[in-house]
Parts: C-alpha cells; sequence; structure tokens
C-alpha cells in the first residue's frame, strides 16, 4: 500500500522532471507495473483485472490506436516524438487505474488515500495563495516543483505584476503545477473526495480529527480554487457543493460554508469585494460574441471541417479549449467519436451514482469526476490529454463492484 501512496505523490508533484528522454512518473509508473505483476503472480490474485470497467478501457486504448493513425496520417509521428507522449501521457492513466484497484480494497486504503491527497491539496493551496498575493515564496516553489527555472519564472510573473498586490483578474496561478488552468482543474475536482468522511453517517467510523483535517483541506482548496480565477472549475465547484449540502442536510457544514466563503469574499477588498466586478475572472463574462472561448472553438471547427478525417495534433498550435473538440483533432473523426462515447458513458454512469440517497465514497468520486469533466469543456486539461486524475476517478467508481470492498454495506 505505502508503494501506491508514493506513487499518488509522485505522478502528482512530479509531472516535469526527467531522467534521460523520459519523465520520473514514467520509471515509477513501470516500477508499478512491475510490483503489481510479482505481486499478482505471488498471491494468484487478478481479481482487481476482473473488476475494471472493460467498456472503459477497450474505448481510451481504441482512442490512442485511432490517435496514432491519425499522427502517422498527418507525418507527426516523428515531429513530436509520439513514443514518448505515449509513455509519458497515456501510459500513466492506465497504470493510475489499476494500481488504485489492485491497492485500493477497504476503508482503511480509503483513510490513507483521502490522508495523502489531503496533504497535498493543502500544500497546492498553500502555494496557489501566495501567488495570489504575488509572494515570490509561491512563484520559487512553483519552479522548484515542476522542474522549471527560479530566475525565468521571476522574470515572467514576479516582474511582470511586481506593484500588483494580488493577481485578482489574472489566471497565473499554477499551485505546484505548470499551467493554471492544470491547477484549477485538480482543486476543482480533488477536494470532493474529502467530504466523504465529513457526510459519513457511520458513527465512530472516522475520527474527530480526521473529519476536522478533511474539513480544512476542502475549505483551502475552495479558496485556492477561487484564487486560481478559473471561471468553470469554481463554478462547478460551488454547483457541486450546494448539491451535497441539500442533498446531505448537513446544516452545520452549510454554516460553516457560508461563513467561510462570506469571509473570503469579504477579505478580498472590504465590503466593495461584495460588487461583481471585484471577483476579477470568476464575474467577468462579455458574452458569447466577444469571450474568447468562442472564437477559438469557431477557429477550432473551421479546421476540423477542412480535415475532417484525421484532424491534426498538437504540433499544429490549435489548442480547442473543449475536451469533444481536443478530442477530433487529436484522434481524427473516429477517435473523436469514440472518445465522446467514453467521455458521455462515465458522465452519465456518475450522474446516476450520485442521485443515489446513500452516503457511498463513489457519489463523491462520482462528483469529483463530473466536476474535473466540466472544467474539461473550458480547457485543455481532460481525459482527452492523458488525465491520470479522471482515471483515479474512474478507478474509485468500480470499489464498491468489489468483493474486497467494504463500502458496499453503506449503501
Amino acid at each position: 500500500m505505502w508503494i501506491y501512496l508514493f506513487y499518488i505523490v509522485a505522478f502528482i508533484m512530479l509531472p516535469n522532471y526527467r531522467v534521460g528522454p523520459l519523465s520520473v512518473r514514467v520509471y515509477i509508473s513501470i516500477l508499478m507495473m512491475f510490483v503489481m505483476f510479482i505481486n499478482s503472480l505471488r498471491n494468484q490474485q487478478n481479481t482487481y483485472i476482473k473488476n475494471a470497467n472493460k467498456k472503459y478501457i477497450v474505448l481510451y486504448v481504441a482512442f490512442l490506436l485511432f490517435m496514432t493513425i491519425s499522427c502517422l496520417a498527418n507525418g507527426e509521428i516523428y515531429e513530436m516524438n509520439y513514443l514518448n507522449l505515449l509513455l509519458g501521457s497515456y501510459l500513466i492513466p492506465l497504470v493510475v487505474y489499476y494500481a488504485t484497484l489492485y491497492y485500493v480494497r477497504d476503508e482503511k486504503a480509503i483513510k490513507k488515500v483521502v490522508v495523502i491527497l489531503g496533504a497535498i491539496v493543502i500544500v497546492d493551496s498553500i502555494v496557489t495563495i501566495l501567488q495570489f498575493y504575488n509572494n515570490p515564496i509561491g512563484w520559487v516553489t512553483a519552479a522548484m516543483f515542476h522542474g522549471g527555472n527560479v530566475a525565468e519564472w521571476q522574470e515572467n510573473v514576479i516582474n511582470r505584476f511586481a506593484s500588483a498586490d494580488s493577481m485578482i483578474g489574472n489566471s497565473y496561478q499554477v499551485g505546484i503545477f505548470a499551467y493554471g488552468f492544470i491547477n484549477a482543474a485538480f482543486l476543482c475536482s480533488i477536494p470532493f473526495l474529502f467530504l466523504y468522511p465529513v457526510f459519513n453517517s457511520k458513527n465512530g467510523q472516522y475520527h474527530w480529527f480526521l473529519k476536522l483535517f478533511c474539513l480544512a483541506a476542502f475549505s483551502i482548496g475552495l479558496i485556492a480554487c477561487f484564487m486560481t480565477q478559473q471561471r468553470a472549475a469554481f463554478i462547478g465547484m460551488c454547483l457541486l457543493l450546494v448539491y451535497l449540502l441539500v442533498k446531505f442536510n448537513k446544516n452545520k457544514v452549510l454554516t460553516y460554508v457560508i461563513i467561510i466563503v462570506g469571509i473570503i469574499i469579504i477579505s478580498f477588498n472590504g465590503l466593495s469585494s461584495l460588487q461583481s466586478d471585484s471577483l476579477g475572472r470568476v464575474s467577468s463574462f462579455d458574452g458569447m460574441a466577444n469571450d474568447s472561448r468562442y472564437s477559438i472553438w469557431t477557429r477550432t471547427v473551421d479546421y476540423l471541417f477542412q480535415h475532417p478525417l484525421w484532424g491534426g495534433h498538437i504540433g499544429l498550435g490549435i489548442d480547442p479549449h473543449n475536451l469533444f473538440l481536443n478530442a477530433f483533432v487529436y484522434g481524427g473523426f473516429f477517435g473523436g467519436v469514440v472518445m465522446s462515447f467514453l467521455v458521455l458513458s462515465f458522465s452519465l454512469d456518475s450522474l446516476k451514482i450520485i442521485v443515489k440517497k446513500a452516503s457511498s465514497f463513489r457519489i463523491f468520486a462520482a462528483g469529483a469526476l463530473l466536476v474535473y469533466t466540466f472544467s474539461g469543456l473550458f480547457h485543455n486539461v481532460s481525459i482527452v490529454d492523458g488525465s491520470d486524475l479522471a482515471f483515479l476517478f474512474l478507478a474509485l467508481l468500480s470499489l464498491d463492484n468489489s468483493k474486497y470492498s467494504v463500502l458496499s454495506n453503506h449503501n
């Protein structure tokens, strides 16, 4: 189990460190595959493979196949070092999926995963908050985590906003990640896993200290998500939070969250912060015709009409900012259809789960996946780009189907 927890830390916090031609995450993923293979032979235990949702895996692998064919047809497979991309971005999600099914089998494992993820969210949130207030420590820390050059960060970010007291209205708060939208996608989704111990109705099952830790991790994650100034992520997070509060009717939690969020908003600029224009990018929208996403989407659609069969790829400089458009650009027509079916399939499955009455862990995993996917409708971070977080959530959706999991007893 400890090697899995180390793997979680590695694939989230060390995405850009490289040893030779490959990232550290690739080497650790290969090691994880080897450990699971040896353990399976020793224990004659392959139940985790049987519990995998074959539909998700088959569709994802089919998308990778069509993406490879598209790259060959476009002549980009050599230009973009495709093998490196395949190993560094698209292999890891599959390893994350099977490793999660293999190691996370009971409530004890859930607690360990929640604590590790909670610690990562707290670290990322603190760094994000420091960046929001333009504190050099926040930017230097970011450079350390993603392997960037500290001096370059200081020149491009700190000096650029040297006179700014805060980064309200700007979306450069990357946290411990390389880009602000990746940070926002992480912060808007992972914290929902922490609400399971908070809402769990089994008395004594979760110690009060763990519940307090989870509530603190969620709250600071919500604050940091706002400070990323990424509208889709923050709005999606708020909508799901309201739904869960209404669903479980926890008045004390509702009061706590309202007070915290109110203090956050007012603290930015006194009472004047209650004005919509003081919320930065979160409240700024000039209409669809003037929105940058609209122009990006229309250009992408025009390109796809000109290249309907094989699409294009990253090398073409097209940034669709939408997971469905990304799917058709990366995988061509056939890959786009396959990926669209996959996204719609697990989204519908997630919706069915969150409307259940019981406080199952799967409800919070499904909610996290939906918010993460919603964010991907407006950014270039999703399962289409080889998201390991998406496959972490997909694996957690399968926990109740395992005979090793006690979570099914809570339904």
